[in-house]
């Protein structure tokens, strides 16, 4: 999985970029950004685990 494809699943798993950036304590602009840079920045990991319920794992968002 490459790291926009981790970024659209938890996209896709949280219901959207607005509950993702909720979730995330983020602003949407933030969430969006990152789609733009087709990654998720590696500090958020952990947290993209935690709130996917393991379905986006860390080694996703780092495209390994």
């Amino acid at each position: 999985m490459t790291k926009k494809q981790a970024l659209l699943k938890a996209i896709r798993v949280m219901g959207g970029k607005k509950e993702l950036a909720a979730s995330m304590g983020v602003g949407y602009t933030a969430v969006d950004f990152w789609l733009r840079q087709g990654f998720i920045p590696p500090a958020n990991a952990p947290k993209i685990r935690d709130i996917t319920d393991g379905r986006v794992t860390i080694e996703n968002v780092f495209g390994i």
